[in-house]
């Protein structure tokens, strides 16, 4: 994981575009992020990314039975460039800009685990 300054961070990838591609959409999969759209020939992928917030429920909020349960996932694009015999992933918000660095980070950091454990294989 690389900064560019200005809270803004990205995964070098040690693999070419199309080879990066394929590994990132294993990547994603396995980290649990649902992929809702993807075009390759401008490498993005638009996923919905679901927080574990698992709180301790107190009685009262075990009591709020009317109250759903179901967390909404947050939309974020995961853009890949190839720079020669790498690949640069970086995380952009729903509209297409530099996501919140603290967001990007946390995104970053489950990609990189899966996608080491992919590529070592």
């Amino acid at each position: 994981m690389l900064s560019l300054g200005d809270n803004k961070v990205y995964l070098s990838l040690p693999e070419e575009f199309t080879q990066a591609w394929s590994l990132t959409e294993d990547a994603l999969l396995k980290a649990g992020f649902f992929i809702e759209n993807q075009d390759r020939s401008k490498g993005l992928y638009h996923v919905l990314f679901y927080e574990n917030t698992e709180e301790k429920k107190g009685l009262l909020s075990k009591l709020k039975f009317w109250k759903d349960d179901e967390s909404e996932g947050r939309e974020f694009q995961i853009n890949l460039t190839g720079v020669g015999d790498k690949t640069e992933l970086v995380v952009l918000d729903e509209k297409g800009e530099w996501a919140a660095s603290q967001d990007a980070t946390k995104i970053l950091t489950l990609l990189q685990a899966q996608y080491n454990s992919i590529a070592a294989r």
